[in-house]
């Protein structure tokens, strides 16, 4: 069975050697695709003028608005595939559809859209989240049948556990409610491994994202502070396509908390193939970790994550971007305009 810390260590390694990954070729060109579209190039020669064509930005937003309208107007429909299969292909056409205006799903593949077309990939997380709620009860006297009663849940997956005490009946319920979500990812805190002649994602050894976690959100993970030293805080400085991101607002530096508990510290959550009994089979784990300490391993079911491309490459999960096509346009224009 392997180790935490041998766990740490292969996600690290595969981390490190991920496409998008630091400044390698994929992360400069989301970082030049971002100051392009933001119109952050480099500065004309004294005594000509700084004015600068966008037209990386002008092509985003011109196809984009094209394609925003299928989004709005688009009807998700599941096909029966037979006489029989109809309720159930209706039932699932209209929780879909469901799924998507609860969660704001049009909005979210607007964004996903918008930076398929900067950056060459849109993505979007989809994941069934677990909240715990409790609630405490306490009654002074119980008999029997109430006891039994009151030791009955209330609703779907509740647990419910009941303990006397000097004064009574303690009552514990704790109901765990799951909940749908779904959220667009900035292209430039995806890693992935590189693996020739694939384009399915999920096929992939690893596929993950940098996170920034606050203090209070790792202690909560139970982090003790002694681990919770071993993870790095935030630093955009090796992440160029994330500080591009802010575009004229990247020199802003004063961004420190007052209070340590909202200080953020660097993570991975990756899912990951691991080999865990070394027997020659590998398994999907979702692994999330910081610097050198393992905060959280669990089976996972599969890769939640999905990815398009406008100009999909063939057996690629990586596509082609409005900036890799525009580029020398607005170089151009830019020239002839100083």
């Amino acid at each position: 069975m392997l180790t935490d810390n041998e766990i740490v260590t292969i996600a690290r390694t595969e981390v490190e050697r991920a496409l998008g990954y630091d400044s390698d070729e994929l992360a400069t060109t989301r970082e030049n695709a971002l100051d392009y579209y933001h119109g952050r190039m480099a500065s004309a020669p004294e005594g000509r003028s700084q004015i600068v064509s966008h037209d990386v930005a002008d092509v985003v937003h011109a196809t984009l608005s094209q394609v925003s309208r299928q989004f709005q107007t688009s009807t998700v429909v599941f096909e029966p595939n037979g006489p029989d299969d109809e309720d159930q292909a209706q039932m699932e056409s209209d929780m879909v559809r469901y799924q998507i205006e609860r969660n704001n799903g049009y909005k979210i593949l607007n964004s996903a859209a918008h930076e398929a077309l900067l950056s060459g990939n849109g993505w979007i997380k989809c994941q069934v989240e677990e909240e715990v709620d409790v609630s405490n009860e306490t009654y002074p006297e119980l008999d029997p049948l109430q006891l039994q009663v009151v030791s009955q849940p209330t609703a779907e997956d509740q647990v419910v556990s009941v303990r006397e005490t000097k004064d009574g009946f303690a009552v514990r319920r704790e109901t765990t409610e799951r909940k749908l979500v779904i959220e667009a990812i900035q292209a430039d805190v995806m890693v992935y491994s590189t693996e020739t002649g694939v384009d399915d994602i999920s096929k992939l050894r690893m596929v993950g994202e940098r996170v920034m976690l606050k203090d209070s959100e790792l202690k909560a993970l139970g982090v003790s502070d002694m681990d919770m030293a071993a993870i790095p805080l935030m630093n955009d400085d090796y992440w160029p396509a994330v500080e591009a991101r802010e575009g004229q607002y990247q020199d802003y530096t004063d961004t420190e908390p007052v209070q340590n508990a909202n200080r953020r510290r660097e993570c991975f959550d990756v899912y990951i193939r691991l080999d865990m009994e070394d027997n020659g089979t590998t398994e999907l784990w979702r692994i999330l970790y910081g610097g050198t300490t393992l905060i959280t391993k669990e089976p996972a079911e599969c890769i939640p994550y999905a990815t398009g491309s406008p100009v999909p490459l063939p057996l690629r999960v990586q596509g082609t971007g409005m900036y890799q096509l525009f580029k020398q346009v607005q170089d151009a224009k830019t020239h002839t305009l100083r």
